[in-house]
């Protein structure tokens, strides 16, 4: 894309509001309706298209569907949380860099395929992610048919993360089979177009296409209008005649990029400006619960599968591990060596150390990266305050442990969870000794624990 000149970009955007902010007709009559209006008006809209054929299956248990659709949004997460400039280009200040905007809400669900089951949308960044941060997003209409997810309608181009960029909304109409998808590319042209995407055998096709470009001549400092419908060059007043009424956009929103209010698009009363969508973690848990196993915790399982981990800095030489086991209680080493503290009968230096078993309860699944639990009973070794010993020519003393001195809640992370979801002084001590400085990664790599009421961060290898 070309850099326009600020004048320029300042006329686009004025153009670009005018026309989201109401469509209207000449006189200034406009084409929004009141949401009572959106009701009664329903039955003035044409007919549901009719297919080209129908999906194979007619599933009277759609589970099959979820279980494939929880499955394959777990292996794509990482490319769905890799678009994260939907609701502003990149940064947000309440977070540390720019890896992820946990505000991105780009996975829906809806029946645009006929299927009587719901179809998975979603848009997620497009590939390679070696190249992070992306600057491009795709979108993707997924259905489940004869046992396998098909791809029935991608945008490989949507959302640029660049100067001018792109607008877009998608949405279902009352009483219309399939989905519209609404995009605004403005560079040195505003253009504006309407795809109403309709079944067609193993795939959605375009069945209306309704466009409207402003083009700038830079020779004359003039601005012309193209409008057409279906290919077919037609007046303003004929564009905006073949327009969904906003009032239906708005009750079917899905999915969009821009807060409406930002560009002028005045939601009618009573619609959620968020429309149906959700972030990639909220669409996993929601498939969970339409499985119905968000509450099927098996703790022992659980416990037993955390790694050891440890809480140190990465300088000096002391450190606290941690191991647990399935019964929920957790072994607590620590030590800290100091070779320079030497004495008679003691010249290979100084060692405090402390070890206790803490007992863990009250499990509790906050999503599939997240864990909660309180330490309930904390059992020590049996060390009394400044007690101390030589062994093989080393003092040993006791000492309260470090990381876990005051625990009571406790959360427990797994890989991939997204790091700025996670509190800043647990990705704090995680960092150090790993030297990340501010090459966060994106997803947690390893599995975590953070003590509330310590404010510390233990991590596996």
């Amino acid at each position: 894309m070309k850099r326009m000149s600020g004048w320029i970009a300042l006329l686009l955007c004025l153009a670009l509001f005018a026309a989201c902010s109401g469509q209207t007709q000449s006189g200034g009559q406009s084409r929004d309706l009141p949401s009572e209006e959106a009701e009664d008006s329903a039955a003035d809209l044409p007919p549901a298209a009719e297919s080209a054929g129908q999906p194979e299956d007619d599933f009277s248990d759609p589970a099959l569907a979820y279980e494939t659709y929880l499955s394959y949004l777990q292996d794509q997460r990482e490319r769905i949380l890799g678009y994260n400039w939907q609701k502003g280009y990149g940064y947000d200040e309440e977070y540390e860099n720019f890896n992820y905007n946990p505000g991105t809400v780009n996975v829906a669900f809806a029946d645009v395929w006929g299927s009587s089951t719901p179809e998975l949308i979603y848009l997620c960044a497009c590939e390679p992610l070696e190249d992070f941060p992306p600057y491009m997003a795709e979108l993707h209409v997924m259905a489940y048919d004869a046992d396998a997810l098909i791809d029935l309608y991608s945008f490989t181009e949507l959302d640029a993360q660049a100067g001018g960029g792109m607008i877009y909304r998608l949405f279902t109409v009352p009483n219309q089979s399939g989905l519209w998808l609404f995009t605004n590319w403005f560079s040195e042209d505003n253009a504006q177009e309407y795809r109403h995407l309709v079944e067609d055998g193993k795939q959605l096709s375009v069945a209306e296409d309704l466009r409207h470009i402003q083009r700038y001549d830079y020779e004359t400092d003039l601005w012309s209008l193209e409008c057409s419908v279906n290919g077919e060059e037609v007046t303003e007043e004929e564009y905006l005649e073949a327009l969904p009424p906003k009032a239906f956009q708005a009750r079917g929103l899905l999915l969009r990029n821009m807060d409406y209010e930002e560009y002028g698009m005045g939601l009618p009363s009573g619609y959620p400006a968020n429309g149906a969508g959700m972030t990639v973690d909220e669409a996993i848990d929601y498939l969970h619960a339409l499985l119905g196993d968000t509450l099927r915790i098996d703790a022992a399982a659980f416990f037993g599968s955390i790694p050891e981990l440890y809480f140190a800095s990465g300088v000096g030489g002391w450190s606290t591990t941690i191991q647990f086991s399935a019964d929920g209680s957790v072994e607590l080493s620590f030590h800290d060596s100091d070779m320079g503290s030497t004495g008679e009968g003691y010249p290979n230096g100084t060692v405090y150390v402390r070890n206790c078993v803490l007992h863990l309860a009250e499990l509790e699944r906050l999503d599939d990266y997240r864990w909660t639990a309180r330490v309930v009973e904390k059992n020590l070794d049996g060390l009394e305050e400044g007690e101390e010993w030589i062994e093989d020519e080393i003092r040993y003393v006791w000492s309260e442990p470090y990381g876990l001195t005051d625990a009571d809640r406790v959360y427990i992370y797994l890989p991939g969870a997204p790091t700025n979801e996670l509190p800043r002084e647990f990705m704090r001590w995680i960092s150090m000794p790993r030297a990340w400085g501010d090459d966060v990664p994106l997803l947690l790599p390893c599995w975590g624990l953070y003590s509330v009421n310590d404010e510390t961060g233990f991590s596996g290898e």
